[in-house]
């Protein structure tokens, strides 16, 4: 799923392209690559975490929808 991206951390360059979802929250949603690596997608734009995304909130909502369903 392609998301726009707000803002995101520039380290998200070295991670992989395959993700899989481990948890959902109200406003975060938390992935790991197979590496081990995680990623972090953020409704809410208060601030970046390192390997963070911030989306808008129509985007992350799509996103929790298509997380739910790959459980």
């Amino acid at each position: 799923m392609l998301v726009d991206a707000i803002c995101y951390d520039e380290d998200l360059k070295g991670l992989s392209s395959i993700f899989t979802k481990k948890q959902t929250f109200k406003r975060a949603c938390y992935f790991e690559d197979e590496n081990g690596n995680f990623l972090t997608v953020l409704s809410h734009p208060n601030q970046i975490v390192p390997y963070g995304v911030i989306v808008t909130k129509k985007n992350f909502s799509q996103l929790k929808i298509v997380a739910k369903t790959d459980q």
